[in-house]
Parts: structure tokens; sequence; C-alpha cells
């Protein structure tokens, strides 16, 4: 989790939120996308960098999910969500600083 956490951070950092040129080279050369420009202006998802689960999101899903058809049951949340491994990484880490 730890080792995850700072993968995360480092997405976060160097290309969701402000990409630079060299990390563009990066992304253009080892992907499919080529366009300089496309990797500049698009807004790639948001993880959360203490790696924390948003339990409101979770329900949000849920609830899609279940209006659509493809979940058939609610399932209890409180029981899937555990967040004392991102807990353990932070403690090593510190919280994240953008």
């Amino acid at each position: 989790m730890v080792a995850w956490l700072k993968g995360v951070r480092d997405y976060d950092r160097e290309l969701r939120q402000r990409p630079d040129d060299a990390v563009v080279a990066i992304m253009t050369k080892n992907t499919e996308l080529k366009d300089p420009a496309a990797w500049k202006n698009m807004r790639l998802p948001a993880i959360n960098p203490d790696g924390f689960v948003f339990p409101d999101s979770m329900i949000l899903g849920q609830e899609y999910y279940l209006r659509m058809g493809q979940q058939q049951r609610r399932a209890d949340l409180a029981d899937a969500i555990d967040n004392s491994y991102a807990a353990y990484a932070v403690e090593q880490l510190g919280r994240y600083q953008p």
C-alpha cells in the first residue's frame, strides 16, 4: 500500500494536476495517444492520494448499478470498506501535500 500510494501521488502531481513537457513526452511515446495537446488538456480521474475509500462515492456507485439492473441487491458497504491499509501507509508517508 505504501508503494501504491507513492505511485498515486506521483500520478496526481505529475500527470493529473500539471503534466509538464517531459511527462507528456513519456506518455506520447509509450501510449496510443500521440497528441501532446490532448495530454495537456485532458482531465484524468482523481484517486485519493491518501488511499482512503470514500463511502459516499461507493453509495452513489451502488445506487447507479441498482438502477441499471446490473446489481440485484444492496450490499452492506460497511463490511466492504477497510481503510486500515491506507491508514498504515499514511502513517509511513504522512498526509499528501500537493
